[in-house]
């Protein structure tokens, strides 16, 4: 257990400062709002701490629960591939990457009353980091039915729900999305190209063909050659 927790203190203490900061609200009844992100440029302003805040606050259980479940899938198997600083960053970065676009969105649609609320943002930039960051889980998922089935009803509820009543939260949505991506490939390793014939079958039988890169796949297809 210990092991477990110095392997993946970062999503534990993002997980755990999610539920704290909900359970301490709910204790004292208080209104949450000061914690939230202003769709109004100025309120913004004047409320910089908002930024942070905003990404651990939570209006009612549900959306606590799911966001909790994801981060703790998704935040360990990221952590164990970008570490605990790639881990914090793609959490905190998509969170704030999603605050920002949420109240230029806002302002500039004239809905500065609106206000923004959740880990949502954060958790989707740590589920877009994880396959950005290595090309074997992409390749996986591409395919995977049921993973190709599940992102794009994903992506399909965020641009339905620009057209909804809650158009902000998509948009913070999509800017967590992209803010996670970038930070996926800035800890993705470099392509190695395997010249072994071995090593090559070893990697198509592990991360399947569509994980070679054209040349590994030419030299795959080649004759090879025996010393005799």
């Amino acid at each position: 257990m210990g092991c477990t927790l110095r392997t993946y203190w970062a999503t534990a203490v993002l997980a755990v400062a999610n539920a704290a900061v909900y359970i301490a609200a709910w204790a004292q009844g208080a209104d949450t709002a000061w914690l939230s992100q202003p769709g109004d440029m100025a309120a913004a302003a004047a409320r910089p701490w908002t930024l942070l805040t905003y990404m651990f606050s939570h209006a009612y259980p549900g959306h606590l629960a799911v966001n909790l479940a994801v981060l703790i899938i998704a935040g360990t198997l990221y952590e164990r591939r970008a570490g605990h600083t790639g881990m914090a960053v793609a959490y905190l970065g998509g969170g704030v990457a999603g605050g920002l676009i949420f109240t230029a969105a806002a302002s500039a649609a004239g809905s500065a009353h609106a206000s923004l609320t959740g880990a949502s943002a954060a958790v989707l930039a740590v589920c877009a980091a994880l396959p950005a960051s290595d090309r074997n889980i992409a390749a996986r998922l591409r395919r995977t039915p049921a993973a190709l089935a599940a992102i794009g009803l994903g992506l399909a509820a965020i641009l339905w729900g620009l057209r909804g009543a809650n158009p902000g939260g998509s948009v913070a949505h999509i800017g967590g999305i992209a803010a996670g991506i970038v930070c996926g490939l800035f800890v993705r390793p470099p392509r190695r190209t395997i010249s072994d014939h071995s090593e090559i079958l070893d990697k198509a039988r592990t991360s399947g063909f569509a994980s070679l890169t054209d040349d590994e796949r030419k030299k795959l297809a080649q004759p090879q050659q025996s010393d005799n």
